[in-house]
């Protein structure tokens, strides 16, 4: 088992392309001396070549400094039906909790 960089990959793939699978074989032999079998180099090149290079990373954006360690708020809009609807279940979830208290 051996681990192939993006940049080894790109080497074994330019040299398949360019020469054949047997140059590509001899490239893998020669970035990894621990594969000795030319079957088995064969083989690995064969497949690195099928290889396609792996689509950039979309990183999610960092919160800012100013952020750090504050609640995030949430803006419900000032839609004042909305705004009367979340205060009405606020209200019945309190009222749940004191009769539950209660018993």
């Amino acid at each position: 088992m051996f681990v192939v960089t993006e940049d080894e990959a790109a080497a074994i793939r330019a040299v398949f392309e360019q020469h054949g699978e047997f140059a590509a074989a001899v490239e893998l032999r020669r970035l990894f001396p621990g594969v000795t079998d030319n079957d088995k180099a064969r083989e690995c090149a064969r497949t690195i070549a099928g290889w396609q290079p792996l689509p950039p990373v979309k990183r999610m954006p960092k919160p800012s400094r100013a952020t750090w360690g504050r609640e995030q708020h949430y803006d419900f809009g000032s839609d004042p039906t909305r705004l009367q609807e979340l205060d009405d279940a606020a209200r019945e979830l309190a009222a749940i909790r004191v009769a539950k208290n209660a018993n």
